[in-house]
């Protein structure tokens, strides 16, 4: 009987030093390594000794049969047609049921495996403990919600004038139009025609007022806003309604070129009032140094090559210095001598959540110019 042929000890060495940097590698870079059979039970868990919390072994479970939090069934349904199709997969977030009652975060990543005659064996796969990344990014989150509600309450403190006025301009027109009704109905014979006039202007001018207080309940708020279809245009002339006395008070003229027939936008629309208000405002404060009545701001808005709305803020202030223009959006970055810098920072972190891009940039022939794109909502 012929003898097996040895295998040479330099082939098993180097076999040995593979095994070696694998297990190292996924010992450093992953919390566990596992595996499945056909029917996606464990067949196999292997844990790194790093871990901090007491593996739990789900040998001879389902991936989906393990108690979860996260994420729902809808999910887990898209998860499952990927296995099902016995493809790859990547970073699949979970989260699993703690024994204090809190959420362990968990990442998996796994490849599917073929036997010689190519039928499907199994899942091959690693997962890492995310529960410290979670965490962190959550307080990221908070961080930045205080900061852009901080951002809004400043905003409206500077333009507390000009909602004032714009509240009281139709209480006022309300006080008039109902002393005149009264006046009307105490004719002989009474002027029921004027009357029922007179009540359907203070109707209107009471929609208005309400209309000011809500938009300033929705942008002083901390709670998300909901999404939504939002006409840019209708957006843009609310927030010069509100500025018009700011714009008034500063000797600054404002020219609106607003394109008509633009497609709306899905997102937050105090979010985006709040972009520019921002825009706004910083325009007036740049162009404080100049004499009254050549302080000019622009507003457009038109589309791109794209479809996209390109909503365009310009002044004719003293304009950006080319060396700070990159980092303008950058926090902590401010031109002002008191400015903290985190207006544009937020403006910007608004923009890019809406799938869009801000920009700066110099007007011509002088000043400073500001546009951000946003995408069109899809049909």
């Amino acid at each position: 009987m012929q003898q097996p042929a040895q295998i040479p000890s330099e082939i098993i060495e180097a076999l040995r030093d593979s095994e070696e940097r694998f297990r190292t590698l996924v010992q450093f870079s992953f919390d566990v390594y596992w595996e499945t059979d056909a029917l996606h039970r464990f067949t196999r868990q292997e844990f790194a000794d790093t871990l901090t919390e007491a593996p739990i072994s789900e040998i001879g479970k389902r991936r989906w049969e393990v108690p979860y939090l996260e994420p729902d069934e809808e999910g887990w349904r898209r998860h499952r047609e990927t296995l099902d199709a016995h493809l790859p997969f990547r970073d699949f977030e979970l989260a699993r049921p703690t024994p204090e009652g809190g959420k362990r975060y968990v990442s998996v990543s796994g490849l599917p495996v073929f036997d010689k005659a190519g039928r499907f064996a199994g899942y091959r796969g690693v997962g890492r403990h995310i529960s410290e990344r979670k965490r962190s990014a959550e307080i990221i989150r908070e961080m930045q919600a205080e900061l852009t509600h901080a951002n809004r309450a400043a905003a409206m403190g500077q333009v507390a004038a000009s909602i004032a006025h714009e509240v009281s301009q139709p209480i006022m027109a309300m006080l008039l139009n109902a002393e005149a009704a009264l006046s009307w109905l105490d004719q002989q014979p009474a002027d029921v025609a004027a009357v029922r006039r007179t009540l359907e202007t203070i109707l209107t001018d009471a929609n208005r007022a309400g209309e000011v207080i809500n938009w300033i309940r929705a942008l002083i708020k901390k709670s998300p806003a909901p999404k939504e279809s939002i006409d840019v245009n209708t957006a843009i002339l609310d927030v010069l309604t509100i500025t018009r006395s700011e714009l008034h008070k500063h000797g600054v003229s404002l020219q609106s070129d607003l394109a008509s027939g633009l497609p709306c936008v899905e997102g937050s629309r105090v979010q985006l009032q709040q972009v520019v208000l921002n825009l706004i405002l910083n325009a007036i404060e740049a162009m404080s140094g100049l004499d009254e009545g050549t302080r000019e701001l622009r507003i457009s808005t038109t589309t791109d090559a794209s479809n996209s709305v390109v909503v365009a803020v310009r002044d004719n202030g003293p304009g950006l210095e080319p060396a700070l223009t990159s980092q303008l959006f950058q926090p902590f970055i401010t031109t002002k001598p008191e400015g903290i810098g985190m207006g544009l920072a937020i403006c910007d972190t608004i923009i890019r959540a809406h799938g869009g891009r801000l920009s700066a940039g110099a007007n011509e022939p002088r000043g400073a110019l500001f546009q951000f794109t946003l995408r069109a909502q899809q049909k």
